[in-house]
């Protein structure tokens, strides 16, 4: 369908959806692909996505439950009963199903496993008993697998039997399923017919294991720009596979998650929550801010004195603390980055930190001068342009300073540094360029006017 009959489809649908004519609604999303249905039924309030999800035919659910985020699935279907849930899930892939199952109650996702087959549940457990954030917890089971002694003729049709569930890369093990090789579609086509895959096949393949965390698997898929990649037990024994969709999945809820996290938002809280849900989230790391706000006035009220004598350190000092702030979010976004997408370890936090705050310190001498520059240019007071810039080149360090060790020291604790990292950094640079500009200013308050 061209791209203007989907916007005009979607368009309908939206003003149909505000005349709760929920039966119109799902013949124009018929036509559409499962993913626009996806991000469709994801940006609606959910009692309309319940209502759709009512009229919308079952056998075209899982696909599109593929494509929507776990915890919108696990939303939607929460007020289902248990056997309903395990047949609309029964389409998606298991990875999914173990991340919708994890999004909701324990309860409810027992209750979820007990009516799923004996085969399913089985599944679903061994997935769900990997912590979450693991390479066990997105592993697709039972991957397609052929024994080395075959031929490349067996092989082309044990493919064509596989049909439209034929991969693009064949893994090879031995008698006791130890991975032992890999093979592309193309390896297997364009090798003569009567060799073995053993002899055709790459050896010693790239793999990782379940107890890994997902950013590794990650990381090794971009390196070598894998499809999937095989998962191994502590024999090399080959238990799984992971796709680049699931870990495509993955980065994105991780991307969002940790987005929330550094806002002080919780993952649940969306554009159509309830007010009161919203409420009940945002709140506590809202009193957490107020708390740090109140501790950098504190600061300031040490010097309430020297600012009631000298009016204009009040208009420059949001300057250097709100500079100090964005040097220090631009440094954690580069260190959580790298955290994340394991290019940076706790190991090497020395050279990280010495590397962000050598940076700052560099942009706090330039930037130091424009300050300098401006403050004097517009109150000709030489020793309050030299305070300014001094205040901005120390705060813009120590913003790269806290900035790179923060969040290093968080991880070493266990600590998610997406989470935390905002609010202490933030207390930092508050902290130091009040205390810096405003001490600076007593010290050479004879010089201003």
């Amino acid at each position: 369908m061209p791209r203007t009959k989907e916007k005009l489809a979607l368009d309908s649908a939206r003003r149909m959806l505000h005349h709760r004519a929920y039966g119109r609604v799902a013949n124009l999303l018929a036509p559409l692909h499962p993913a626009e249905v996806a991000e469709f039924l994801s940006r609606v309030p959910l009692d309309d996505r319940r209502r759709l999800v009512a009229v919308i035919p079952p056998a075209r659910l899982p696909a599109v439950f593929a494509e929507m985020p776990a915890p919108a699935v696990a939303d939607t279907i929460a007020n289902l009963d248990p056997a309903q849930q395990a047949a609309l899930l029964a389409g998606v892939t298991p990875a999914h199903v173990a991340a919708i199952l994890r999004a909701l109650p324990t309860e409810d996702r027992d209750a979820v496993l007990n009516a799923m087959g004996e085969g399913p549940a089985r599944t679903m457990g061994e997935l769900l008993a990997w912590p979450e954030g693991s390479v066990g917890a997105i592993m697709r089971p039972a991957p397609f697998a052929l024994p080395e002694d075959l031929t490349v003729e067996q092989a082309a049709d044990h493919l064509r039997r596989a049909g439209e569930d034929a991969p693009l890369t064949v893994y090879v093990v031995d008698g006791r399923r130890h991975l032992v090789g890999v093979l592309s579609f193309r390896q297997i086509l364009i090798a003569a017919p009567g060799r073995r895959l053993r002899e055709v096949m790459t050896p010693e393949p790239i793999a990782t294991r379940p107890e890994e965390p997902q950013e590794e698997a990650a990381a090794l898929i971009s390196r070598y720009d894998f499809i999937a990649l095989p998962v191994v037990d502590e024999d090399n024994r080959l238990l799984a596979v992971v796709a680049v969709d699931d870990i495509l999945d993955m980065l994105q809820d991780r991307a969002t998650e940790d987005l929330y996290k550094m806002a002080g938002l919780d993952a649940g809280d969306r554009v159509f929550s309830p007010v009161p849900h919203s409420v009940r989230l945002r709140l506590p790391w809202l009193l957490v801010n107020l708390a740090t706000a109140v501790l950098a006035a504190s600061v300031v009220r040490v010097f309430q004195g020297r600012i009631d004598q000298y009016a204009v350190l009040a208009v420059l000092m949001p300057i250097v603390a709100g500079m100090g702030g964005n040097a220090a979010t631009q440094t954690l976004t580069v260190i959580i980055r790298g955290l994340t997408l394991g290019e940076l370890t706790v190991r090497e936090g020395v050279r990280a930190a010495l590397k962000e705050s050598t940076t700052n310190l560099a942009l706090g001498l330039v930037l130091g001068l424009f300050a300098a520059g401006g403050a004097w240019l517009f109150f000709r007071q030489p020793a309050l342009a030299g305070v300014l810039g001094a205040a901005m080149v120390a705060n813009m360090f120590v913003a790269g300073l806290s900035g790179a060790a923060v969040p290093l020291a968080l991880r070493a604790l266990r600590i998610d540094p997406a989470m935390a990292s905002g609010v202490v950094v933030t207390t930092f640079t508050d902290c130091c360029g009040f205390g810096v500009f405003l001490g600076l200013a007593t010290v050479f308050s004879r010089y201003l006017v």
